[in-house]
Parts: C-alpha cells; structure tokens; sequence
C-alpha cells in the first residue's frame, strides 16, 4: 500500500515531504517519491537541476548532487546509492547563433530512427530500442511548459539567448547500463553514476549519438576541373540536388515508396544511390559546424 496523505518536515535539512513530493523549500520545486510502509519498495522520479537550483537550463553540479543523494539517504535511512536506474535523460543546453529551429534543415535522416518535427522539436525515435534523441528550443520550452511547482523562471544571464537544447533519453535500465557501464554486466544503480569515470562515460555517449546522425547537406561544384559537356550537366545536377536538399529528397524517395514505384528492396536501395552525391563529395554547412564545436566543448559541471 503506497503512503499518498502523510506529511512531514525534515528540520535539519528543509525537506517536505507530502502526497508522493518531496518539496524543497528554498527553489519551491518538487521531486517524485513513494515508497510502501515498509519502504522495501522505493521509486524516486526527479529532474536534478530543476530541482536543485529552481530550473533545468542550467546544469547542477556533480559535488551538489552527491551531496543531495547523501543527505536524502540519512533522511529516508534508504542507501539511494543502491538504487537501479531506471532512466535517464543525457543533456546539454546550447548557446546559439540562431533559433534551434533553423539548425534541423541540416540534421539529416539517420537508419534505423524515424526522424520527424513536431512543433519545435525535432525528433529521432529508434525503431526496436526505443531510445530517443531530441533538440528543441529550450526558451520556448521554459516559457510554455508548466511543471511541478510552477513555470520555471529563465536565468537572467540566459535571457533573450538561443537555447538549443540536445537531449539524449535512455528509457529502460539496459540502455543506461549501456551507456555507463558498457564493459561490465552489473544492474547500473546511482552509486555507480556518480562517479566520474560513469558520468564522463555518459557524456561520450550522449557526444557518439550526435556523432551518428547524418550531417552532410552541402554539395561544392567546381567547373574549372572539369571539361565537356556531360561533367558540366553533373556538376548542375549536384548543385540542383543540394538545393533541393537532403532531407527533401530523403523524403521524396519515401513517398514514391508509399505511392508504390518502389516496390522491392534493391528498388529502394537503387533508388537511395542519388544521395551517395552527398556522402562522397558532401560537406557540412557552417551551422551545423557551429554546433559541432559546441557539442564537443560540452562538459559535465564537476564543482
């Protein structure tokens, strides 16, 4: 039976604890947390630095949260250390040239994931694991979303910035196991999290799965290495293909699929060889290298 109508303060260290949230008195912020009389039976649901610091555009850091876990575990006499993880969202909050929205024409289809925009996100859902990757405006996200304790306020620091917010969501207990702790085979739990070694195994991981999608839109033409009239036709065709873009012809490809003109496999797959353009002679354009040095001058905040 789960304890939904008890509410008690922890003096010591300001904690409330009332109808399944734990509140924390300084940001006004709730975290999830039901147990059984018991307690054998623990589930903790939370967003770090939403609750930590009253938001979740900027990062709390490893220090706080270790010593947050310590002093909820002397509170609730519950070693959260040995807690399993059951999900975990990787993130990094970009500060960007432009509104996140411009940088999705250049974030291209990747196999195996159904890529689609939905309002201003941008998505990649894995077909079998149901991992899901995400970039979205984080300003807007902040100013429309309403969540326990209230809208979150912008950082002033942060305001009238473009936020862009790439967010790797690892939704099951395997998949973080595989991202932490990939050469070992024990249950990941938050003791193990928090350590440096995992945390910074979760950052390369979150960095490798930006890595993989696919990113080169920009087709260069060149006329004064070439001669006769078939090489120069070639050469406009490539440049009417990256005018056209990448993800429009992707998304050709698969509406001549839905409308039946490509009816087998090696039809599909001849009909893909029109974009091998842009995987042999294909560049990234300048936004997409902005965010390139951005996601990889992303760290986690130790202190």
């Amino acid at each position: 039976t789960m304890i939904h109508q008890t509410e008690w303060r922890h003096i010591a260290s300001g904690i409330t604890y009332h109808n399944g949230y734990i509140t924390n008195s300084s940001t006004g912020r709730k975290l999830g947390l039901s147990y059984s009389k018991e307690r054998e039976n623990l589930r903790l649901r939370m967003c770090p630095n939403k609750y930590l610091l009253g938001n979740n555009v900027e990062e709390v850091s490893m220090v706080k949260l270790t010593e947050f876990f310590e002093e909820l575990s002397h509170v609730f006499s519950y070693n959260f250390g040995e807690a399993p993880i059951q999900r975990i969202d990787a993130t990094h909050t970009l500060i960007t040239e432009l509104d996140p929205r411009v940088y999705f024409t250049y974030l291209c289809n990747e196999r195996g994931h159904l890529r689609y925009v939905h309002g201003s996100s941008l998505y990649y859902n894995h077909n079998n694991e149901g991992r899901l990757k995400v970039f979205y405006d984080k300003v807007r996200e902040v100013d429309e979303r309403k969540t326990w304790g209230g809208k979150q306020k912008m950082p002033t620091h942060l305001r009238d910035k473009n936020l862009t917010r790439f967010e790797l969501r690892l939704n099951s207990n395997k998949q973080v196991q595989k991202a932490i702790m990939p050469k070992e085979y024990e249950v990941p739990r938050l003791g193990h999290l928090l350590t440096f070694e995992k945390i910074e195994n979760l950052n390369k991981y979150w960095k490798e799965h930006y890595k993989t999608i696919p990113k080169m839109t920009e087709l260069p033409y060149d006329f004064t290495k070439i001669e006769g009239a078939s090489k120069v036709k070639k050469e406009i065709l490539m440049l009417a293909l990256a005018s056209l873009g990448r993800n429009n012809v992707e998304n050709l490809i698969k509406q001549a699929e839905f409308s039946g003109a490509l009816k087998t496999k090696k039809q599909r797959s001849d009909a893909r060889e029109i974009l091998k353009p842009f995987q042999k002679r294909g560049t990234k354009s300048n936004h997409i290298l902005e965010l390139d040095e951005k996601i990889k001058n992303s760290v986690p905040s130790y202190d």
